[in-house]
């Protein structure tokens, strides 16, 4: 790493790093992002650090406090929510804490009086029941405070819950339809106990939808993007000179028809400047150059002018993303900062020969299976070998898989799943080697954890990252990507002997003066000081003349449609093929329900769009939407890439729909069961 030539002023910057959620217990990005902003935010460089929550976090204020007594947070890192920074009352409207629910008095039996009933299952939870009949119940925190009180039906159908904050206040109400776990509206309470803000939910579905937002200007949103972007400009709007980060490119419950990259680069502000991260491999399976491009990777990479600075871990991604997009200018090389020597908690005990650590979710990209393999070859060659893995399972296909896996090596009882540590020394002191077989890394922390407790990693030489760190046979071994044989060879020899341990776990710590906390902060101080050029081009949040959604509702096509700023009067002009005829389809906020009406199998529709009354309609791009398919009609790219919708034939007797229909049906009947089994397996163990 090398440090800048010279000092900067980055003293007027503020510095805005999105997270969904803000806790401990997270995977290797989000605790990526919170030391870059610890780190940041110590060196006092900078007017301010934020991390900006996105998602609703009932208890946020409290797991703030927690992460900075555990020093897991710096002090001068603030912390706000995005969604409570639309809320338009100020803290004096606080409100008081709900009181508890009137119980029962003790005397004379009063049938309209609510009877408080502790549950046996959970002592913070009690059931009030008036005249046999479940009102509501109440569960409550270790200090007494309401967590969250549910209202029920006389049928014990749970009809809404009132979610509270860590002082106890009001802050969301869920909703839900009969016979439904999950709720259809949310609505988020301010500190003046009015409701400032709605989101709707299909029915059976997490994907946040409709939004209004209330208060002295009431509105609605039809795409949660775009209620991101109005709540960063907002927030950012008294300030000189922030910038705002994108650390994750996938699509979110939350964010279903955009991600955070659309959004940070839609924000409008005279002083903004925009850091896109690439934190992993862009490249598709088997995640090497030729192998293509995943389709939220692409969106950020087509966008690159858009863009202030890109920012790569290593230099031998920077250089294939160069030499397949370009823009070599915006991209800046900061591989990740080592440990500090105050950061490790105890010291070290003894190695012990035998042990052997894997930190790694149960992801198919992490190839847990593969180090299990490899670990059998390791076991039949030294049996009183121990492996322990520390990290996420999802107890999905890949888990279920991996379980099985276990089973057929005959490694149950030479295996210890330890689940998530905050504590490093509880993963490395007195191990052996880490392990790391993964086909796809960006630039793991693993790595640099691994080597501050003087433990050599043992890896496969996989795109990218592995080799940044890892010298061959100085502090650890790098091995072909998939020669297991080797790699195994590679981990018994150092199990064997302890002189090897100890130079290789010498030169682990060696290799963290490359790694350089100070020369870090400066890389990062001197790439954002660069950013007082001209801004980069700011896009909107929906791609102009291309269908970003495509659903049907009650037999009517549904679809959202990007529109270019300050149109007039935006419509669509659906045609029938081959008819002559048309129809023009308003669209209000970026949405319009079109009716096919009668039609007749073959039918071909074409929809442009008009952003004005004297405008030439333009074809509607098909793009990348999230598609709902709903017999008559199939949605459709045409052979120039447009959307189309077409009216099929009616099925024979006894014919089954098309591929396409019958993967959707499964998708519906396969979700469908999913939300149903935890509610059902609830009700019957809540009988007993």
């Amino acid at each position: 790493m090398n440090a800048p030539e010279h000092t900067v002023d980055t003293s007027d910057l503020s510095l805005h790093f999105p997270l969904n959620t803000l806790a401990l217990k997270r995977g290797g990005l989000v605790k990526s992002v919170i030391r870059r902003a610890n780190n940041l935010a110590a060196s006092g460089s900078f007017a301010a650090v934020w991390i900006e929550v996105l998602a609703f976090q009932p208890q946020l204020e409290s797991d703030v406090a927690k992460l900075k007594r555990s020093g897991h947070l710096h002090p001068r890192v603030q912390v706000r929510s995005v969604l409570y920074s639309l809320d338009p009352s100020s803290e004096k409207h606080a409100g008081k804490s709900p009181k508890a629910a009137a119980v029962a008095q003790t005397g004379a039996p009063d049938q309209d009086a609510l009877i408080a009933v502790p549950t046996r299952t959970d002592p913070m939870t009690v059931r009030y029941l008036r005249n046999g009949v479940l009102e509501h119940s109440e569960t409550r925190n270790g200090s007494g405070l309401l967590r969250f009180v549910d209202h029920y039906d006389a049928a014990r159908g749970r009809v809404s819950r009132d979610e509270h904050g860590p002082d106890g206040r009001l802050i969301r109400v869920l909703h839900y339809p009969p016979m439904q776990d999950q709720h259809t509206v949310a609505r988020y309470i301010g500190r003046n106990g009015a409701c400032f803000l709605t989101v709707w939910h299909e029915p059976g579905e997490t994907a946040w939808g409709q939004v209004h937002l209330l208060g002295s200007k009431p509105r609605q949103v039809s795409e949660m993007g775009e209620l991101y972007q109005y709540a960063f400009e907002k927030v950012l709007a008294d300030e000189r000179s922030p910038v705002l980060f994108a650390d994750f490119h996938e699509n979110l419950p939350n964010l279903p028809m955009s991600n955070l990259d659309d959004i940070v680069r839609s924000v409008r502000h005279p002083g903004l400047r925009t850091v896109a991260m690439v934190h992993s491999n862009h490249h598709a399976p088997p995640y090497t150059p030729g192998s293509g491009i995943s389709r939220n990777w692409e969106r950020l990479f087509a966008n690159l002018d858009h863009w202030d600075l890109l920012v790569l871990l290593t230099d031998r991604q920077r250089r294939d993303v160069q030499e397949r997009f370009g823009e070599g200018t915006r991209m800046r090389v900061i591989p990740p900062s080592a440990e500090t020597a105050e950061m490790s908690q105890d010291p070290p005990g003894p190695v012990d020969p035998d042990r052997l650590v894997l930190i790694a979710r149960t992801h198919p990209k992490k190839r847990v299976d593969e180090t299990l393999r490899v670990f059998r070859l390791v076991l039949d060659r030294r049996p009183t070998a121990r492996l322990e893995i520390y990290g996420f399972g999802y107890q999905d296909s890949e888990s279920r898989k991996i379980d099985l896996l276990i089973d057929e090596l005959d490694l149950r009882k030479h295996l210890v799943f330890a689940g998530f540590t905050s504590r490093q020394s509880e993963i490395y002191d007195g191990a052996c080697a880490t392990l790391m077989t993964s086909a796809s890394e960006g630039f793991p922390l693993v790595l640099l954890e691994s080597m501050a407790h003087g433990v050599p990693v043992i890896a496969y030489d996989a795109n990218y990252g592995p080799s940044e760190a890892i010298i061959d046979g100085v502090n650890g071994y790098l091995v072909p990507f998939g020669d297991q044989a080797a790699i195994a060879d590679r981990i018994l020899s150092v199990m064997e002997s302890a002189q090897l341990r100890e130079e290789l776990g010498a030169g682990a710590l060696r290799s963290l003066q490359r790694f350089d906390l100070g020369e870090h902060v400066d890389l990062w101080r001197q790439a954002l000081a660069d950013l007082d050029g001209p801004p980069a081009v700011r896009s909107p949040l929906s791609t102009e003349y291309e269908v970003q959604a495509a659903k049907w509702l009650n037999g009517k096509l549904e679809l959202r449609v990007g529109v270019p700023p300050r149109a007039p009067s935006p419509h669509l002009v659906v045609a029938r093929r081959d008819r002559g005829e048309s129809q023009q389809v308003p669209v209000v906020d970026g949405w319009a329900t079109f009716d096919p009406g009668t039609s007749a199998p073959g039918d071909i529709f074409d929809f442009s769009l008009a952003v004005g009354p004297d405008a030439t309609p333009r074809r509607l791009v098909f793009g990348s939407p999230d598609v709902v398919q709903q017999r008559p009609y199939r949605i459709y790219s045409t052979a120039h890439g447009s959307f189309s919708i077409m009216r099929l034939p009616s099925l024979r007797p006894g014919q089954l729909p098309d591929k396409d229909f019958r993967h959707a049906a499964r998708s519906r009947l396969r979700r469908a069961l999913i939300r149903r089994l935890p509610r059902a397996v609830r009700r019957f163990g809540g009988r007993g």
